[in-house]
């Protein structure tokens, strides 16, 4: 499967994110936090197993992953602990 959007969310005080990927006639759409994203270089493109909501990297494109900088609720500057995301206002 193919990821084709990364979508940012708050949830409680934490910013995660939806990867939705696409594959053949499937779609699947899977909440993973920045430090995942980190760890796998996730980013558009890349080519991923979904299975049991774990995501497993089989091809990845050039480049580096992005972690927002912003809340998507509010755009406050967020801060990053090395697992999850943190907006420092909501």
């Amino acid at each position: 499967m193919r990821i084709i959007d990364i979508k940012w969310y708050r949830i409680s005080n934490r910013v995660q994110a939806v990867i939705i990927a696409h594959g053949g006639r499937r779609m699947e759409m899977v909440t993973v936090t920045a430090s995942q994203v980190q760890m796998s270089n996730l980013k558009l493109g890349d080519i991923i197993d979904i299975d049991d909501g774990q995501i497993s990297l089989l091809k990845s494109l050039k480049g580096q992953y992005e972690l927002p900088v912003h809340c998507p609720n509010c755009s406050t500057h967020v801060e990053y602990d090395g697992v999850n995301l943190r907006c420092l206002a909501c």
